[in-house]
């Protein structure tokens, strides 16, 4: 993979582990930037991506991630913040169907970047973004949240200004996290 599209890495992942989850459930799955998989606005999934490169091409990249298929109890102080498939549906799922789904995806999303082509990819992120139009906050600047640009940076609109954030931790009003 080129180590210009390394930026591009954990969207791409998200976007396909929102993909395979999105044909077991009928909620819609959302992204919360840069790496958070939301059902019934909360989190059910975090990506870890970990890279190393030298020069034009991505030496290695080992991509984590978690994801509360059937749970069906969480500990007091994660249940306003985190569900899994089966309390946002009230049903049980086959955790290798899931996986299966969510693998397919991943490796579509990942193949297109490998291959060089990161065009398009933000515009089909934005799609399943979090707040887009709301209220939200950036390391410590609040404004609202308007989208992604191309480069996959988070777009606020901060005191009437555009401004894109390439990493940071983003919330929004109410956030217990």
């Amino acid at each position: 993979m080129p180590a210009e599209a390394l930026p591009f890495l954990t969207l791409g992942v998200g976007l396909g582990i929102a993909r395979g989850l999105q044909t077991h459930v009928t909620r819609q799955v959302k992204i919360k930037w840069p790496n958070d998989i939301w059902l019934d606005g909360k989190k059910c999934a975090g990506i870890l991506v970990e890279s190393r490169s030298a020069g034009p091409k991505l030496d290695y990249a080992v991509i984590g991630v978690g994801l509360n298929v059937n749970r069906d109890r969480l500990d007091p102080t994660l249940r306003n913040i985190a569900t899994s498939m089966r309390l946002a549906t009230g049903r049980r799922f086959e955790r290798a169907a899931v996986l299966a789904s969510v693998l397919d995806a991943m490796e579509s999303e990942i193949q297109t970047l490998a291959s060089g082509n990161s065009n398009g990819l933000a515009k089909r992120v934005q799609q399943h973004l979090v707040g887009r139009g709301e209220a939200a906050r950036i390391d410590g600047c609040d404004g609202t949240l308007v989208g992604l640009a191309p480069s996959g940076a988070l777009q606020m609109l901060i005191d009437g200004k555009h401004r894109e954030f390439r990493n940071g931790t983003l919330t929004f009003p109410g956030d217990q996290s």
